[in-house]
C-alpha cells in the first residue's frame, strides 16, 4: 500500500513550483526556416493524375511515419501533404504531438486519421473526464489523473514486460512501443538514456493470447514471484512513483478541435480548485485536477462551491 499516490505527493507532482514536464519539454528546438519554399520542379508521378479528393483520402489512412517519408520525397509531395486538410490542422495546432510521435518512433502504429480524430475529442479515453494530453504510443486522449495513475498509460521496459508477461523480447518488439528520450519528466524524475518502453495493454493482451488465458499467464511456471507481484500490483493501480516518468515521456499536451465552432480550444483548470485540493476533512477534492472545456466549466461553476471562480489555461500551468 506504500506505493499508493498520497494527496501530498499528487499535489507536488502536478502543481508545485516546478513545471509538469512531458515529452514537449524534452523535444529538440524546432528549426525556424525563414526562406520561402521554391515551386516544385518534379511531379509526384502517377499520383498527380488522381483527383485531389481521392489523393487526400488515400493519405489520410497512411501511418504518420509513411506519410512523412512520402512528404520528404520531393517538393511536390511535400506540397501535397502540407495541403492535406487533416495534416494541415495537425501540424498547425498539434505540432509537438507530431514531432513527439516521430521522435519516439511510434508513427508506424498511428495513422493521420487516428491522430486527427483524437484531436477532435476532448474526453479522456479511460475515465471520460476532459483530457488535455495525448498518450503517443496508442494515440489516446488522456487526462492528468489517468496519465499519472492508469496502468494503460504506463509503458514498461522490455525486460520488465518480458518477465511480467512471460513473453520473448522478439514478440514485444512487434507491439506498439517507443524509445523514450533522455530528459526530466513529471516534474523531477530523470530518464538518463534512451530506453525502449512497450505499451502495457498491448503486452498484456499478447501475453494472454500467447499463454491461452490471463490466469495461465500470471501463474506461468517460469514467472518469478517478484515479477508476479509487480504484475498484480500494477493491475491494482499501484504504480511506483519513481517509475511514473515513463508515462509523461509518452505524452504531449494537445488542444482539442471543436467541430461545431471549427476552432481549437485549450482545456482549462479551475484556479480555485487548484488552490483548494482538499475538503475540510482532509479528503482530496475530486475536481481539483480536472480540466474543462468552456461548456463543461459552466456546469462545474454550479458545484464548485468557491466564490470568484477564475480560469487558468492548462498551458499556463507550466510556470517557470
Amino acid at each position: 500500500m506504500g506505493q499508493q499516490f498520497s494527496v501530498h505527493r499528487y499535489r507536488h507532482l502536478s502543481f508545485d513550483k516546478d513545471p509538469v514536464s512531458t515529452l514537449d519539454e524534452n523535444l529538440p528546438p524546432f528549426p525556424r526556416i525563414a526562406r520561402k519554399r521554391r515551386p516544385p520542379e518534379v511531379s509526384a508521378g502517377s499520383l498527380d493524375r488522381l483527383p485531389t479528393e481521392l489523393l487526400h483520402q488515400t493519405l489520410t489512412h497512411l501511418d504518420i511515419r509513411s506519410l512523412i517519408n512520402f512528404r520528404l520525397t520531393n517538393r511536390r509531395t511535400s506540397e501535397i501533404v502540407d495541403y492535406h486538410p487533416q495534416f494541415k490542422a495537425i501540424s498547425a495546432h498539434a505540432r509537438n504531438a507530431l514531432r513527439g510521435i516521430l521522435a519516439i518512433g511510434t508513427g508506424r502504429w498511428i495513422t493521420c486519421a487516428a491522430l486527427y480524430e483524437t484531436l477532435c475529442t476532448s474526453q479522456c479515453d479511460f475515465c471520460g473526464c476532459q483530457g488535455g494530453y495525448i498518450y503517443l504510443i496508442t494515440c489516446k486522449r488522456v487526462c492528468f489523473k489517468c496519465l499519472s495513475l492508469c496502468r494503460f498509460c504506463h509503458p514498461l521496459p522490455l525486460d520488465t514486460a518480458a518477465s511480467a508477461f512471460s513473453l520473448d523480447v522478439s514478440i514485444l518488439r512487434t507491439l506498439p512501443h517507443m524509445t523514450a528520450l533522455p530528459g526530466t519528466y513529471a516534474p523531477s524524475e530523470m530518464i538518463t538514456k534512451p530506453i525502449i518502453l512497450v505499451d502495457f495493454d498491448s503486452a498484456k493482451v499478447a501475453g494472454t493470447q500467447f499463454h491461452g488465458g490471463y490466469k495461465q499467464m500470471v501463474y506461468h511456471e517460469g514467472l518469478r514471484c517478484l515479477d508476479r507481484l509487480v504484475l498484480l500490483g500494477i493491475e491494482r493501480g499501484f504504480i511506483a512513483e519513481e517509475a511514473r516518468s515513463a508515462s509523461f515521456a509518452a505524452a504531449s499536451r494537445v488542444p482539442w478541435f471543436n467541430k461545431k465552432t471549427r476552432k481549437f480550444e485549450d482545456l482549462s483548470f479551475c484556479d480555485e480548485c487548484l488552490q483548494h485540493p482538499e475538503e475540510s476533512d482532509g479528503r482530496a477534492r475530486s475536481s481539483w485536477r480536472v480540466q474543462y472545456t468552456e461548456a463543461s466549466l459552466v456546469k462545474h461553476k454550479r458545484t464548485c462551491g468557491f466564490q470568484g471562480l477564475r480560469l487558468r489555461s492548462g498551458t499556463l500551468i507550466q510556470r517557470r
